[in-house]
């Protein structure tokens, strides 16, 4: 098992999280009143989130060009499994599986960066240069700040193309409270869920809740905890390297960013993420740690991510 101290890197991004969790409780009317309004301008930046916005606004992102996938995308055989109407596959992705070690005693194999920064590579997901993907992702976070308060975050996306997907968006604090936002995007046309009502926009209208947009908020790697290179793993067909931080590195550098968790201590749990071999990009994400906060409260950061169905994911189909 190699250990990468002297280029320390960060595993998750909890300041992300809560700007994505600020962006969809504004987005959603926060406290279930009206929902967003989005405008479009012709920009190519990323969206800044804000959490004070009665009304948010949104800038849409120019397209590009469809890539072309890397393998071809059967049609359609199952239904989305949020809603009755049929649209796309969401599988469950399959556990990892060791190729060249992959336990705590791996052998160190070459890393996707090199022996002194094994990320130097790492590349954010970009949904236009990966077209053809499907990514789930929940987190949930307890008791990081000083009011207490718990926030869920899962978002479902299996896009077929670049102007072609599909998203299940959940937020709150509870299951009871959560918010679901849903948006396909077929083509030229947008529809969009809420309060279990299927709408179809107005023709030019572009979709706020993009794929782009969401994954431009989330950082797959800091720069602060070291992390373990564990070994070579087959993730959903794909060979990856499996890296760990250690629960007390990961709590440290989360501290870092939060006056409330500087007292916070007995930090258990795992942290682990997997970087693609090919692509450079993290595959699939399992943070679950917890500790005590200096009054006395348990915190906990939990993140399950995965991407599959890289070039196979299915048509994505317009509600019926």
């Amino acid at each position: 098992m190699t250990n990468y101290r002297r280029r320390p890197h960060r595993l998750g991004g909890l300041l992300a999280v809560a700007a994505l969790l600020a962006l969809l409780l504004a987005a959603c009317g926060g406290d279930g009143g009206d929902s967003a309004t989005a405008t479009s301008t012709s920009s190519a930046g990323a969206a800044t989130p804000t959490a004070a916005a009665a009304e948010p606004t949104a800038t849409s992102t120019q397209q590009t060009d469809e890539a072309t996938p890397t393998m071809a995308a059967p049609e359609p055989t199952a239904t989305n499994p949020t809603a009755p109407q049929p649209t796309a596959t969401t599988a469950t992705p399959a556990e990892p599986t060791a190729t060249t070690g992959g336990g705590d005693d791996a052998t160190p194999t070459t890393a996707p960066g090199g022996e002194d920064d094994p990320f130097e590579d790492l590349q954010t997901l970009d949904p236009e240069q990966l077209p053809n993907f499907s990514l789930t992702s929940t987190v949930r976070i307890e008791n990081t700040d000083e009011t207490g308060e718990d926030a869920v975050l899962t978002i479902e996306i299996v896009q077929s193309s670049v102007d072609h997907y599909h998203m299940v968006i959940n937020s709150g604090a509870d299951a009871d409270t959560m918010d679901l936002i849903e948006v396909w995007q077929v083509g030229d046309r947008v529809f969009m869920r809420e309060a279990g009502t299927i709408t179809e926009l107005p023709p030019g209208t572009p979709s706020f809740f993009s794929p782009e947009l969401f994954l431009q908020q989330i950082t797959n790697i800091n720069e602060e905890v070291p992390v373990d290179r564990i070994g070579e793993e087959n993730v959903a067909g794909r060979e990856t390297t499996h890296y760990r931080a250690s629960p007390e590195d990961f709590l440290a550098a989360t501290a870092q960013d939060s006056e409330y968790l500087q007292g916070a201590s007995n930090a258990q749990g795992k942290a682990d993420v997997w970087i693609d071999n090919e692509l450079f990009i993290m595959i699939r994400a399992r943070i679950d740690i917890t500790w005590t906060n200096s009054d006395g409260s348990t915190g906990l950061i939990f993140q399950e991510y995965d991407i599959y169905d890289i070039g196979s994911t299915p048509e994505v189909q317009a509600p019926q």
